[in-house]
C-alpha cells in the first residue's frame, strides 16, 4: 500500500509538471515546425538523438546494437543522427518486469524505478531498457517521460515507433505508417507533418 502511495505522489509533484512545460512549450515549436528558424543565423538546428541501452546482462548487447544500427538509419532519412551507448550498469531486475504497457504504469512503483535507474547525461538523452515481457506488445513509451521500453525481441522499428510517441505523434491506421499499432507493411513511410513533428522533437540535441 505504501509503495502504491508512493507512487501517485511521485506522479502527482514529478510527473504532472513536465505536462505543464510541454504545453508552455508549443508556442515555439510551432515555430520550429515552420522551418524558418533556418534561415536565422543564431539558430543551431537540433539533429541527434542520443540513445541509452540498460540491459539485465552482457548476453543482451548484440540485441541493443541490432537496435541502434537499425534505428539510425531510420532516423537518417529523417535528416536525423544518433548516438548511443549501452549503460555499464547491467540491471538484472529487468528480468522480472511483466507489468503491461499503458496508463496504469504511471502509478506503479516500476515507474519511479525506471525513472531514478535512468541516466541524464546529456540531460535530453532517451533510456531505452530492454525486458523480458510486455505482455503482448513490443514496446512501451509513455508520454513526457525519458524512457523507452523493449520486449527483448523487438525490432528497430519498434523503437522508431516509440520515439514517434514522445514526438508526440499518435497513432495513425495506414498499415504502411510507422505509427501504425500493428504490424506494418512494406514500404514505410511517414506523413509530412509527422517529419516535422520528429525534426521538432524535444529529445532532440
Amino acid at each position: 500500500m505504501s509503495q502504491k502511495l508512493g507512487a501517485c505522489a511521485y506522479f502527482v509533484f514529478m510527473y504532472c509538471p513536465h505536462w505543464i512545460w510541454w504545453a508552455l512549450g508549443i508556442p515555439w515549436r510551432l515555430v520550429r515546425m515552420t522551418g524558418v528558424l533556418k534561415y536565422c543565423p543564431w539558430y543551431r538546428q537540433r539533429r541527434y538523438v542520443y540513445l541509452i541501452f540498460h540491459l539485465p546482462n552482457e548476453n543482451d548487447e548484440p540485441i541493443a546494437s541490432r537496435i541502434a544500427r537499425g534505428v539510425a538509419t531510420l532516423l537518417n532519412k529523417l535528416d536525423l543522427n544518433v548516438a548511443w551507448e549501452i549503460s555499464g550498469t547491467y540491471l538484472t531486475e529487468l528480468r522480472t518486469f511483466g507489468f503491461a504497457c499503458g496508463p496504469k504504469l504511471l502509478f506503479n512503483p516500476w515507474h519511479r524505478w525506471f525513472e531514478s535507474h535512468g541516466v541524464f547525461s546529456p540531460s535530453k538523452a532517451i533510456n531505452v531498457y530492454i525486458v523480458n515481457t510486455l505482455g503482448s506488445k513490443r514496446g512501451c513509451a509513455l508520454p513526457r517521460t525519458q524512457y523507452v521500453l523493449l520486449r527483448h525481441d523487438a525490432s528497430s522499428k519498434t523503437l522508431f515507433h516509440e520515439l514517434g510517441h514522445h514526438a508526440d505523434l499518435m497513432h495513425r491506421r495506414n498499415p504502411s505508417n510507422l505509427m501504425n499499432p500493428r504490424r506494418r507493411t512494406s514500404p514505410w513511410i511517414l506523413t509530412g507533418y509527422q517529419r516535422r513533428m520528429f525534426q521538432s522533437a524535444h529529445f532532440l540535441m
